[in-house]
């Protein structure tokens, strides 16, 4: 089956003050490359290795699943229920 493909235009998510504008694109519904849009004049198309990179850390086989509680290494952080009070 081949994918639809499409770009989207949007703004960095990181809380920084240059409000990188962005090109997102997105392929069978998952984001393949971030580049930087000449939009924004002050940026003009710039954008950190952090968010370029960042499709790779959304779908990567590191990234939590679901909630977990920290406690010693991370091979032994145990799974919490969603509901379940912090603290």
């Amino acid at each position: 089956m081949i994918g639809r493909m499409s770009t989207a235009a949007t703004v960095c998510p990181l809380d920084c003050p240059d409000r990188c504008s962005l090109d997102v694109r997105v392929e069978q519904g998952r984001v393949t490359s971030i580049t930087g849009s000449r939009v924004n004049p002050v940026t003009d198309g710039f954008i950190c290795a952090k968010v370029r990179r960042f499709h790779e850390r959304v779908y990567g086989p590191d990234r939590l699943l679901h909630p977990m509680r920290r406690a010693g290494t991370p091979a032994m952080w145990p799974r919490v229920r969603r509901n379940a009070r912090c603290g």
